[in-house]
């Protein structure tokens, strides 16, 4: 065999092993969420696929909402006191989520304005809920037992204001979508006349 021909078979050799060690490491890290971790030539063409399924599963979603709220439910006490506490956590939840971000620091411009949609949430809808699930004399849970997100450490060098801007952006996002499916229920409330009856 000529020395080229066994540089060529060492070459070989030398990247079966390693494929075979990438792989090993792939099983390693499966979760068993995914059959495979496979091997990304484009990363352009992946993130085209995830904003592609993204806009399809948006879709799905607005059918699914759009099918639940325009059904006829049968909306009675025990229904609305689930609705509420859902709702209550969940605000609670990004409420606390806000004060993350804000402990971090406070010199960053949009501080004042993550103040103000956490002041809103407290005392106009958190505060709200409250009332309004006394008047059925039901608990909610307390703001100091609701979790907040956690978001993962970064493992890249990053400025402060780099992670607080899309820490905010995430929160702020999450919590509009919020804002409408709660308008929609409280439309779909108001149409069925269950509050005013209610309230009467």
């Amino acid at each position: 065999m000529s020395l080229s021909s066994k540089m060529v078979s060492r070459l070989m050799m030398l990247l079966l092993i390693l494929l075979v060690s990438k792989s090993n490491a792939n099983q390693f890290k499966s979760d068993s969420m995914c059959s495979i971790t496979r091997e990304v030539l484009c990363v352009k063409q992946v993130l085209e696929i995830i904003t592609i399924t993204v806009k399809i599963t948006a879709r799905t979603i607005s059918e699914v909402e759009k099918n639940i709220l325009s059904s006829d439910i049968n909306i009675d006490a025990t229904y609305l006191v689930h609705l509420l506490l859902e709702a209550h956590d969940a605000m609670s939840f990004y409420y606390n989520s806000i004060d993350d971000i804000l402990n971090v620091s406070s010199v960053f411009s949009s501080n004042d304005q993550l103040k103000q949609i956490q002041d809103n949430l407290r005392d106009k809808i958190i505060c709200e809920y409250r009332s309004v699930l006394n008047v059925y004399s039901h608990e909610w849970t307390p703001i100091n037992h609701i979790k907040r997100l956690e978001f993962a450490l970064t493992t890249y060098p990053s400025t402060p204001s780099f992670t607080h801007n899309y820490q905010s952006i995430f929160v702020v996002q999450i919590l509009n979508e919020w804002m409408k499916r709660i308008d929609s229920v409280i439309i779909k409330l108001r149409t069925e006349n269950f509050l005013i009856v209610k309230a009467s």
